[in-house]
């Protein structure tokens, strides 16, 4: 992979992780079962956690082939360390004014 291209690749894998992320999350919560995947304190379980509940859980009715590449998506986003990641500003962050799952105080 050239240089240029290679932090396109890195953001994208970021952000299919985050994309992962989110959509389960909303998928939980659209069944009415995102308890499953909450912390007693109300925060979420990492996502490795919620990844493992979409897979015991029959109401997301994930095919297979489905089952067998969230883990490769959440490694993949994973495998760039926080010292990889753009950290957007407060101002700008998609997250910050509209209460989003992965946003946090």
């Amino acid at each position: 992979m050239k240089p240029e291209t290679a932090g396109i690749f890195d953001g994208c894998a970021v952000l299919m992780r985050r994309l992962l992320e989110v959509m389960l999350i909303l998928a939980f919560r659209k069944l009415g079962i995102e308890a499953a995947i909450q912390e007693p304190d109300g925060s979420y379980k990492m996502l490795e956690g919620i990844i493992n509940d979409a897979k015991t859980y029959g109401t997301l009715k994930l095919s297979r082939d489905s089952k067998e590449v969230l883990e490769v998506f959440r490694k993949l986003g994973n495998s760039f360390g926080p010292q990889d990641r753009i950290h957007l500003p407060p101002a700008i962050h998609p997250a910050a004014h509209h209460g989003l799952p992965w946003h946090h105080h």
